[in-house]
């Protein structure tokens, strides 16, 4: 069957422009009646839009889409709809701007990308696929960069620093740091503004301070900001120091609902959020040979603004091989899924479960794990508290609730109970939520509808098994090197240097919704862990996690290096 193609708006230019342009590729299985939806979007939002506004960060200037990027995306489409297996994207700049290039329902394609081909984007926009099957990108060294940089960057300088507290200089061809107007709008949240120093000698992360968010700024006089600090830290910054402070927002090479994808040597420069992301989809994707990292020759000190790799939610896992991250906003790589939340017990046989989901936007309808939730599932319970095994349920049927006031009201005291168990700031799952209403095909556990605790879920199917990570370079990132919270995954010949947070975890983090409950059959074998500081030998395992092998990892601070044959 041929996939009919048609072309659809995703990320809309700010509200000072008269015209929203749309210059994104959706590769359906059926047409989409772009009139009518004009017509509804207009309806609710009172203008002709495809999408809910985005707010204009204080000096990022608008990006139009170029010629060569429309032209590119109407090729694409038409070649799709043509059912061509392979496409040709020529050698050029293209400039992308404020909107993002997205791919829907492609399957069994080829993507061969000429060498010195760019696309820029502004913050939060990038490349998506959405609900593609056996696609194949040939990157050819393909650049994915920003229009203006993602983050603020400056120098520390005088009055002398506290613990809570610097004044800095901010270079103004990169973003402001004004805690006043988006994108730094939101400080001090666990997805807000963080604040990473760096020695302007190296052009590496001080390894004395950990990334912090940053709880307000002020402006004191031309480009000079004080930067107030939501945890002090015992090391202020000196002047001359550089400093990067970095939201996030939005996606870089992001795939949903995807399977069997295959991503080569593809470099990003550049990235309001994560790197590589996939979720929810059946899985078993590749990448070989992709890099993040800053551009050579570049006065910007960060790559991307989070994560490397961020695996959530699929099938199967991927295989990561011959690849870089290096000089991210968060931790180098984490492979995971989501943990769900039993809201409300309906009936012996009955529940309204919370899924934290993934996106703010309109098309992100498979945000959540539980979008895939069928006849047939499994779903396994535990405490919050403990991770303790309550029991497993077999799904009979489930609907999205989302919509239900009734609902919503129940898991948001669900989620204050979670909050107050735990001293972390809890990951707040309302911004985006995901309800659902589970019947099952018999009773539940006795201690699933009994307890006064609260109750976690674990949905197997899709926990991100069988992950495969071989033979990369993760280094200078601004959290952990690895996190590695799924079963049956491979951690073999990487070499992780000067993460500022540490090395190597085998773990669910509860207080953020993330993670496979009971981890089993992790291998860790021939890595090489290099510290910029002291660093802890070993690897942090979860309780609760079996069947872990450890053979020949290597631990080195300066001349000083550890091996060892176990965990």
């Amino acid at each position: 069957t041929k996939v009919r193609a048609s072309i659809v708006g995703i990320a809309p230019m700010p509200p000072s422009c008269a015209l929203w342009l749309a210059v994104c590729v959706a590769l359906a299985c059926a047409p989409v009646d772009i009139t009518a939806s004009l017509a509804r979007h207009s309806a609710r939002k009172g203008r002709a839009h495809t999408m809910a506004p985005r707010s204009q960060p204080c000096n990022e200037t608008t990006v139009p889409p170029s010629a060569s990027a429309l032209g590119l995306a109407s090729r694409l489409a038409a070649a799709v709809s043509a059912g061509a297996s392979t496409f040709q994207v020529a050698s050029a700049r293209y400039v992308f701007g404020n909107t993002s290039l997205r791919l829907v329902g492609a399957k069994n394609l080829v993507v061969d990308v000429a060498p010195d081909t760019e696309f820029i984007f502004s913050l939060g926009s990038g490349v998506q696929f959405v609900d593609c099957d056996n696609v194949t990108v040939n990157g050819n060294g393909l650049a994915l960069d920003a229009a203006t940089a993602n983050y603020a960057q400056g120098t520390v300088v005088p009055p002398v620093a506290t613990q809570s507290s610097f004044f800095a200089a901010f270079d103004p061809s990169f973003l402001t740091p004004d805690s006043g107007c988006d994108p730094f709008v939101n400080p001090g949240a666990p997805a807000g503004a963080h604040v990473v120093l760096w020695d302007p000698k190296t052009r590496t992360m001080i390894p004395t301070w950990t990334s912090t968010p940053m709880a307000s700024s002020s402006v004191v006089g031309n480009t000079i900001w004080k930067i107030n600090l939501v945890h002090p830290n015992s090391n202020p910054p000196l002047a001359g120091t550089l400093v990067t402070i970095f939201p996030r927002r939005g996606f870089t090479w992001s795939m949903i609902n995807c399977s069997r994808m295959s991503t080569y040597n593809v470099m990003l420069f550049a990235g309001g959020n994560e790197g590589f992301t996939e979720c929810c989809g059946e899985g078993g994707n590749v990448y070989q040979g992709v890099r993040v990292t800053r551009r050579p020759g570049s006065n910007g000190l960060l790559s991307i603004n989070a994560d490397g790799f961020n695996v959530d939610s699929v099938g199967q896992g991927p295989t990561i091989i011959d690849s870089e991250v290096g000089f991210n906003g968060d931790d180098a790589i984490s492979v995971h899924n989501r943990i769900q939340v039993v809201c409300n017990v309906t009936g012996t046989n009955g529940l309204v479960i919370m899924d934290l989901g993934q996106g703010k936007y309109e098309w992100d309808k498979y945000g959540s794990a539980l979008h895939g939730l069928g006849s047939g599932d499994l779903l396994k319970f535990f405490t919050f508290d403990t991770l303790s095994a309550m029991g497993e349920s077999v799904v009979a049927n489930s609907h999205n609730v989302s919509g239900s006031e009734d609902a919503m009201t129940v898991c948001r005291a669900a989620y204050t109970v979670m909050q107050s168990k735990t001293t972390k700031p809890v990951v707040e799952p309302f911004v985006s939520p995901s309800l659902f209403a589970v019947q099952f095909s018999a009773s539940l556990p006795h201690g699933v509808l009994d307890s006064g605790d609260l109750v976690v879920v674990n949905f197997g199917r899709r926990s991100s098994t069988g992950a495969v990570v071989r033979g990369n370079h993760f280094h200078d990132g601004a959290q952990r090197s690895a996190i590695l919270g799924a079963s049956d995954l491979v951690l073999d010949g990487n070499v992780f240097e000067r993460a500022l947070s540490g090395g190597l975890h085998v773990e669910s983090e509860e207080w953020a919704l993330e993670g496979s409950i009971a981890i089993s059959n992790v291998t860790i074998t021939n890595n090489v862990v290099v510290g910029a500081k002291k660093i802890q030998i070993g690897i942090d395992i979860i309780n609760g996690t079996t069947n872990v092998t450890c053979h020949n990892n290597t631990w080195a601070v300066g001349d000083q290096r550890t091996t060892l044959q176990h965990c």
